[in-house]
């Protein structure tokens, strides 16, 4: 299967490890084409020995309109499907797109309103909307989504665990220290 993975939020002390991570595990039989825009995610995903496409811009919204303008991951290199980090770049018929979140502060009021925490709280919602397969890191960020979007509760989601496993401590008896 051929895979274009957009990391276009993937940074520096945030998703960028746990993206780079992913990408240096991800199985040989599938070919991936990450995009991303910041230099240093650039040079992270590219020693994972996948082919990288660094988009020139200063921000994830101007890499989004360049990516919407061009697609820069070679025309002549057709993905099956995409796979992205918060917010869709497919649009009009391309691909499927699997859109992954694991920011529960997307979904929960916890951040101050800003114009910007504005533009990103509609673009969220056109995303969640409108991507083939929201992919959650964990029940509560998808239960925070569906309280604060309640249309996504009949659209295909998954939770995928960012691995933190606590369920081998079920049943486990606590002793007061």
């Amino acid at each position: 299967m051929r895979i274009l993975v957009q990391g276009l939020v993937a940074a520096p002390g945030g998703s960028l490890t746990v993206l780079r991570d992913l990408v240096a595990a991800w199985p040989d039989e599938d070919e991936l084409r990450v995009v991303c825009w910041r230099t240093a995610a650039a040079e992270a995903l590219a020693a994972t020995g996948r082919p990288v496409v660094r988009v020139p811009a200063r921000s994830t919204a101007e890499a989004l309109l360049r990516l919407r303008v061009r697609r820069p991951a070679a025309p002549a290199w057709r993905p099956d499907v995409v796979w992205s980090q918060a917010v869709s770049v497919t649009r009009d018929g391309g691909p499927p797109e699997a859109v992954q979140y694991r920011d529960v502060g997307s979904f929960v009021r916890l951040h101050r309103r800003t114009p910007r925490r504005a533009l990103k709280e509609r673009r969220e919602r056109r995303d969640l909307l409108g991507a083939d397969l929201r992919v959650f890191n964990s029940g509560v960020v998808r239960a925070a989504a569906e309280a604060r979007y309640p249309r996504i509760r009949a659209l295909p989601t998954a939770v995928v665990h960012n691995g933190l496993d606590l369920t081998v401590f079920e049943g486990v008896a606590t002793t007061p220290r």
